[in-house]
């Protein structure tokens, strides 16, 4: 290799970086289209940067925040390129998270959404965040579907990934109880209370606590918040 192709693909490279760079950069300050903008011309310039499409597809996928009529054109854009982004590396979980949320929330493809949730935990690479997000959406899921010890797993998982949150003991709390554990739902109940969640809660659960209710452990810990 010449020394003046060394030096052109050395300036096309930092190029690409200083477009990287300042996409980050409005990304951070929620100029959305402009972030659109850099990371496109970071993809246009090095089109094989599985971090570059995935910062692409980030990008699109929250450039409108309001919900409007081109939602559904952002969000596609943003699909495109997570599977671009995989495909150039299977094994960068960030773009798998962020793929199956989509199928997940804005799709409704929940089946493949566990595929591409259950890949991202494989492939692993996730922050707290992004592993947070994966294990709580797939306890929702799971929840639906009504696979309650395997939502429980994942609410769990979620927890702790963020210790301290009250609402994720809430959750916990409702998946034994449904399977009828009631000693293990107070207990967490009771942790979830502690820190901060309001017992009163218990009344506009949508019958999640019905099949304890009559026990001995769940009608003791009513008395106390009554």
């Amino acid at each position: 290799m010449t020394q003046q192709l060394l030096v052109e693909q050395e300036f096309i490279q930092n190029v690409a970086a200083e477009a990287m760079t300042r996409g980050h950069e409005c990304f951070k300050s929620r100029q959305w289209d402009e972030a659109v903008h850099e990371f496109r011309k970071a993809v246009e310039i090095n089109p094989c940067s599985a971090e570059a499409r995935y910062w692409l597809a980030h990008a699109y996928s929250v450039s409108d925040p309001d919900f409007s009529v081109r939602r559904e054109r952002s969000v596609d854009a943003a699909i495109d390129e997570y599977r671009n982004s995989i495909g150039l590396d299977p094994n960068f979980g960030p773009s798998h998270a962020r793929l199956a949320n989509l199928y997940h929330v804005h799709k409704g493809m929940i089946d493949e959404a566990i595929t591409v949730y259950e890949k991202a935990l494989k492939v692993g690479g996730l922050d707290p965040t992004d592993e947070f997000v994966v294990y709580n959406n797939l306890g929702f899921i799971y929840r639906d579907k009504q696979m309650y010890e395997k939502a429980l797993q994942c609410f769990t998982k979620a927890a702790s990934r963020e210790p301290g949150a009250s609402y994720m003991l809430w959750k916990i709390a409702t998946m034994y109880a449904v399977q009828g554990k009631a000693s293990e739902a107070v207990e967490f109940l009771q942790r979830a209370i502690e820190l901060g969640e309001n017992p009163k809660r218990i009344y506009r659960s949508n019958g999640w606590f019905d099949n304890i209710k009559h026990t001995k452990e769940f009608e003791d810990f009513i008395q106390t918040i009554e």
